[in-house]
């Protein structure tokens, strides 16, 4: 399981290798198209096996409503999406399928997007870019307290954080959240249609995904 996801995220791109874009490069088309708030300065891609992110991919800002097409050998890669705004992570993604042309879809966690073949829609990942690496989902910052969510699934998975916002879960990490007693945690699919769910209880420190992808629940 990746731990501490956003330190060490940050050290694979400092010390990123600067072939990486070209020997990854293929004929593969790969969509990146930017429907959330935010205009995104850096696209980092590699295989998901890698042990760096590598350079950023984009010749150019991906601004609000625009979208870029990178074109990549076939197979799984990590992707990472930064805003414009300080270099802030919008975006951690491990386990893009991209065997044949492809779409990610970023979008803001309370709008919605239809999912259809070959595209994929994720929620800017707001957790990320706080400074006290907690996430606090909107309206829920009374009383709340400290939850860790233990993802041991082996793909980016959707989790909604009350009625209504969604934040993406990347594969294989430990998410921190700030959550009062009584939060309602769930896994969605692309259509917002719920898998399985969890209410988090005082005093409870710590919640589990397991390996199947298909239950949540304090551990």
């Amino acid at each position: 399981m990746r731990l501490a996801l956003l330190p060490l995220a940050v050290l694979a791109v400092a010390c990123a290798n600067p072939d990486r874009r070209t020997r990854d490069r293929g004929a593969t088309p790969l969509t990146f198209t930017n429907h959330s708030q935010r205009d995104v300065c850096s696209l980092h891609l590699a295989p998901a096996d890698a042990r760096v992110w590598g350079k950023s991919w984009l010749t150019d800002i991906v601004h609000v409503g625009e979208q870029a097409t990178l074109d990549v050998k076939p197979g799984h890669y990590m992707l990472r999406a930064h805003a414009c705004n300080a270099s802030r992570t919008v975006l951690v993604l491990y386990d893009v399928d991209v065997t044949a042309a492809h779409e990610v879809v970023l979008h803001e966690p309370e709008t919605r997007e239809q999912p259809a073949p070959g595209r994929s829609a994720w929620p800017v990942t707001r957790w990320l870019s706080e400074t006290s690496d907690w996430y606090y989902p909107t309206g829920m910052t009374s009383t709340a307290h400290r939850v860790t969510v233990d993802n041991s699934c082996a793909r980016d998975l959707r989790l909604r954080l009350g009625a209504r916002e969604t934040t993406t879960l990347p594969a294989r990490v430990s998410m921190r959240l700030l959550l009062p007693a009584g939060t309602e945690v769930a896994l969605v699919d692309e259509s917002q249609h719920e898998l399985t769910h969890h209410t988090t209880t005082t005093g409870e420190q710590h919640l589990h995904v397991d390996t199947a992808c298909t239950t949540i629940a304090s551990r």
